[in-house]
């Protein structure tokens, strides 16, 4: 008698899973760039999109750090982080729905 515990632990099976992890189905780093700039210059610090490309990968808190250092505030507080990443947040929102810049998958693409 086999025992099959993939069907007993989890009945669905996918045979693939897609992550979209470098912006081939959707580059959402524009989107980024204009919201992590326009944030910062709500704190009166100067982010061009070009170095918010450079920050790529990072975390919020690390880019929000690297920003402080270079303008010689010092290390932001926690708040500090948590304001600048929620305006951030807002601002990247306040885009819109990002379905329309989807790109659709060809059949040279599809998995």
């Amino acid at each position: 008698m086999k025992s099959d515990i993939t069907n007993f632990v989890l009945p669905f099976v996918p045979k693939a899973v897609f992550f979209d992890m470098d912006g081939v189905i959707f580059d959402s780093m524009p989107r980024h760039a204009k919201a992590w700039s326009q944030a910062m210059a709500l704190e009166d610090l100067p982010f061009s999109e070009y170095q918010v490309y450079l920050q790529e990968g990072r975390t919020g808190s690390g880019t929000v750090t690297d920003v402080y250092l270079a303008h010689g505030r010092g290390v932001p507080t926690q708040d500090d982080i948590q304001r600048i990443y929620a305006n951030k947040s807002r601002i990247f929102d306040s885009f819109g729905d990002p379905r329309d810049r989807i790109h659709p998958l060809s059949e040279k693409t599809a998995v």
